[in-house]
């Protein structure tokens, strides 16, 4: 197995663009964003060629330095990472790749697996913490895939549409001022200060410049209401995946099964144009309505394994520290 420390550019867009299960997530672009908004970050990807002549990439932030020590995140916002090739690995070649990659200096690493990706046993390495995400298989045309919807929501559609409700992509950085607005307005109603919860506008004017550079692969959607922006879902697109990373609908217009329009009409757009997932994203057990909200409209459990690894080294040094404690407590 040959570990390459560091990867080209043209390297990682090349496993990226003929791998058939990296999301947009794997690809240099979600990295470059990262690094933009924390540059007290650095990219500590690595990249693999097999045995065999399979090529591979393990995207990796280095979020914590000190001195020649690391600890490590795959991906950015703990989206989905892990490694993506450009041909079939064997379980060892996988467990060689996640060896290779927890070099001496690595205190740590973190990943969220990927759905759609080969499923991952780290267990000899890694801790796993089990989750799962919600996503609409995109496998037979738009009637058909309407009607694995609830009835409860196939009626909430059509509800929406009756009262107005109208679905649009906007590509104006007055537009995304919008949609910001109804995420603080969202923020405000689940009882958070927009001032210090959550993302704030300098992100959005960031997915908004890489948007204009990357039409296709960076949407946001957005619903109105009498031409006014009420709601809306920052989409991001790779090869057979479609992922809802973002989204927000106003207080005042949940009546109108806002989000029900939104959702269906992106599905809509993704089967159109040959897309085989649309991905509601890991939401965790904090919200069981969304959760809810997520299965009534035709969706699949997949599981999703959240892997941590610890060095030895570390785990000696925090079981030294707890036993002090209880010792200076006794």
């Amino acid at each position: 197995m040959k570990l390459l420390k560091t990867i080209e550019s043209e390297f990682w867009w090349y496993v990226a663009r003929h791998c058939d299960y990296a999301t947009f997530f794997h690809t240099p672009l979600w990295q470059e964003l990262a690094l933009r908004m924390h540059p007290e970050f650095a990219d500590a990807s690595v990249g693999f060629i097999s045995p065999r002549g399979v090529h591979a990439v393990l995207p990796l932030l280095a979020t914590k330095r000190m001195g020649p020590l690391q600890s490590l995140l795959s991906t950015f916002e703990y989206c989905y990472g892990g490694i993506i090739a450009d041909g079939e690995l064997s379980d060892e070649d996988v467990t060689t790749m996640y060896q290779l990659a927890c070099d001496w200096n690595v205190t740590g690493m973190r990943l969220l697996e990927n759905p759609i990706a080969p499923r991952l046993d780290l267990s000899a390495q890694f801790q796993g913490t089990g989750y799962h995400s919600y996503i609409v298989k995109l496998d037979a045309d738009f009637d058909t895939v309407f009607g694995r919807f609830a009835k409860s929501q196939r009626n909430a559609y059509r509800k929406g549409i009756k009262e107005g409700v109208t679905i649009d992509l906007v590509e104006t950085l007055d537009d995304y001022r919008a949609y910001y607005g109804v995420y603080q307005d969202t923020i405000q109603r689940w009882g958070e200060d927009p001032s210090t919860y959550g993302y704030g506008w300098d992100l959005f004017a960031t997915i908004f410049e890489y948007a204009q550079q990357y039409p296709e692969t960076i949407k946001l959607w957005v619903a109105r209401i009498d031409g006014e922006i009420v709601g809306g879902t920052i989409g991001f697109y790779w090869q057979r995946h479609v992922v809802a990373w973002h989204g927000c609908i106003a207080t005042a217009y949940l009546k109108h099964k806002t989000n029900v329009v939104l959702d269906t009409e992106i599905i809509r757009d993704a089967l159109a144009r040959g897309y085989a997932y649309y991905d509601f994203n890991p939401t965790g057990d904090l919200n069981p309505g969304i959760d809810d909200y997520k299965k009534r409209l035709g969706s699949t459990i997949y599981p999703v394994t959240s892997w941590q690894y610890e060095n030895a080294l570390v785990q000696q040094a925090r079981q030294r520290v707890a036993t002090i404690r209880q010792m200076v407590s006794r």
